[in-house]
This record gives C-alpha cells, structure tokens and sequence, in this order.
C-alpha cells in the first residue's frame, strides 16, 4: 500500500480526528479546525498555508508515495510544527507528540505493537478503503458499505487506547537552583556556542531576535511565552535545577525551531538531540554532547 500526498494528508487528519472524538481534547480540537478538511471543487486541499507545509514535509521524505512507515514520518514532521510538545498543549496532544516521535526510532518489530501505530493503520486503512464515500462537508465523516444493512452508518475509527504518558525525567540532583532570567541566558551562551561554529541562519534568527542588547529582558518579543515554559517546567518554583533549565530551552526550541523541513538540518537536528536528552537517563544524558555544551553554559551564567 502507498500514500500520495492527498491521501497521506487525508490519512493523517483521520488520525487525528480519531483521538479527538475519543477525548474531545482542545488542542486536538484546534489544530483540527486549522486543517480544513473541506474540499474545493478541484480536489486540492482547502487551506493554502498548511498545504504548502505539507507539501515540504512530504517532498523532504521522498517524492515517491510513501510507505506506510515514511507517511507516518510525514505525519511526525506535522505535528513537530503545528503540535509541538510545550507548555501550551494538552497533555493528551503532548503525550500524542512524544509518541509519535518515538515510533519514527524504534524497530519494525517494537512499532507492530504499539497502539499509536495500529491506529495510524487504521486510519490508512479507512481513507484508502473504496467503499467510504467522500463528501463535500467532511471527506470521510460517512460511509456506504456494499452491506445494505451498514449504508449511511457513520462508521469513523475511534482511538480505543490514549497514547502512553511521557516519562518526565529530571534525575539531577546537583543542587543547583537558576532562577528564570540566569535560564535565559544559559541558553543564549548555549546556542551561540553552535552558532559560533556553524554560522547556521536558524539559530541567526533567534540570536538577532533573544539577545537583549540594548533592551530590557522583559521588553522581549515572546518573553511572556518564556514565563510560560519556565512556570511549566518549574511547577510554579521559583528556580529550576539544570535539567529542568534544559527542558525549558527544548520547550522554546520546539518553538522555532521545530524538526521539519521548514527549517535547516542543522536547525532540526539541535531541536532532535535537545528533545532526545532530556528523556535520558541521567548517565546516558551525561556522555552526550548536548549535556556537555549545556553545562558549560550553566556554568559561564552562574560564575562557577
């Protein structure tokens, strides 16, 4: 079986949709009415913004149809811009997103028996099924089975299992205690350090836009958004210890610099590692890079 690009889409927001009428989420609910099902006369999907995005993302896996497995990382780079895992989703769309992800590194064999994985077969199967009929209101709210008895019964998938919570793990007991502003800085040192070695124009952006020269921190476009990631990691403390401070800056790279092909490789594969160590293990997350730059940084802001 291979996805087109329609087909892909259409199976992703099936997908979707099966989460929300099982949950009736908000952010789920959201991103829905964001992707405009309805269809023009032409056949072409409604909303021209999310279906220039889609085209990349799709265009980035392969410009053949796709495998099941490479609609899915189609599916992952979606949901990476439009579903981020931060503060400002509900954490069935967080879980959804930390799922998803990790289906896209795990093997054949770990994939098979993953709920989220069957559902998105599911969801493929649905769209790619000739019996369920298309209509102009929603592609595929309604189907007509050959059955007479199942004719115009609306038969649309529902999730039957929630994806797993994500496994939060903030393991460091160094002692430290950043305050919000110390946080901010950190990942200015942190992601300078690359810029300074890569000139990349992803992380050009968010120097030019987040150091504060001759303004004060509080005068910073989106600083209220940094309040928010840093009262969601902290739970309303006032400090944060140094793998708490990194998850804010994973938060805020998820942001603007989301893994997709909007974005540079470089950008995207920071924004990936970044994601990636804060659910390590403490040992795991010390031998890496990422965890090494990182406290180099805490170190610089904090004088020791």
């Amino acid at each position: 079986m291979r996805l087109n690009m329609q087909s892909n889409y259409y199976a992703m927001t099936e997908f979707m949709e099966s989460y929300y009428w099982a949950t009736k989420d908000d952010s789920l609910g959201d991103i829905l009415g964001s992707l405009n099902m309805w269809r023009n006369d032409d056949d072409t999907l409604f909303d021209k913004a999310i279906s220039d995005d889609w085209e990349k993302f799709y265009d980035d896996i392969s410009q053949q149809d796709h495998t099941l497995f490479e609609g899915f990382l189609v599916v992952e780079q979606f949901v990476n811009e439009y579903l981020a895992d931060y503060e400002y989703s509900t954490e069935l769309a967080r879980n959804l997103t930390y799922t998803i992800r990790k289906i896209c590194s795990m093997s054949v064999i770990e994939r098979q028996s993953n709920p989220v994985w069957l559902n998105w077969l599911e969801a493929v199967k649905w769209v790619c099924n000739p019996d369920v009929v298309k209509v102009n209101e929603s592609p595929f709210m309604t189907s007509k089975r050959k059955d007479a008895t199942m004719a115009h019964k609306k038969e649309f998938p529902v999730a039957k299992v929630m994806p797993s919570i994500r496994p939060v793990i903030f393991d460091q007991s160094d002692g430290l205690q950043i305050t919000q502003n110390q946080n901010y800085f950190m990942m200015i040192s942190f992601l300078d350090q690359y810029f300074q070695s890569t000139n990349n124009p992803d992380l050009k952006v968010i120097l030019t836009e987040f150091t504060p020269g001759k303004r004060t921190i509080s005068q910073l476009d989106n600083w209220s958004n940094w309040n928010d990631y840093f009262i969601g990691v902290a739970h309303n403390e006032d400090t944060v210890n140094s793998v708490q401070a990194l998850a804010v800056v994973c938060q805020f790279m998820q942001v603007w610099v989301p893994d997709n092909a909007l974005h540079t490789f470089f950008g995207r594969k920071l924004t990936q590692d970044i994601w990636n160590v804060i659910y390590m293990k403490n040992e795991a997350r010390k031998q890496t890079r990422i965890w090494k730059n990182w406290t180099l940084s805490v170190k610089k802001i904090l004088g020791v």
